[in-house]
C-alpha cells in the first residue's frame, strides 16, 4: 500500500494531474524539511532549504530516477541532508 507521498509521486511521474500532485508532495514534506533546516541551519537557511529540496525531488521524479515511490521519504531525507551540508 502506497502512502500519500508515494501516490503523489506516481501521479507526478506519469503526468496525471501533475501540478496537483507536485503541490501535494510539497505540502507533504515542507514541514519536515523546515524543521530539519531550523535544527541544523537556522531559520533563514531553513526557508531556503524548503525551496531547494522539493525542487530536487521533483526533478528526480520527472527524470524517472525514482524507482520506488514508496521510498520517497528516504529520497527527501537524503536530499535535505545533502543540501544542508
Amino acid at each position: 500500500m502506497l502512502g500519500r507521498g508515494a501516490r503523489a509521486a506516481e501521479s507526478a511521474a506519469t503526468g496525471r494531474d501533475t501540478a496537483a500532485a507536485e503541490a501535494r508532495l510539497y505540502q507533504r514534506f515542507a514541514g519536515r524539511i523546515e524543521l530539519y533546516g531550523r535544527r541544523h541551519l537556522g531559520a533563514s537557511a531553513a526557508r531556503a532549504l524548503v525551496q531547494r529540496v522539493p525542487l530536487h525531488v521533483l526533478v528526480a521524479i520527472r527524470a524517472g530516477r525514482v524507482r520506488e515511490p514508496a521510498a520517497l521519504a528516504k529520497l527527501q531525507s537524503c536530499m535535505q541532508a545533502r543540501e544542508a551540508s
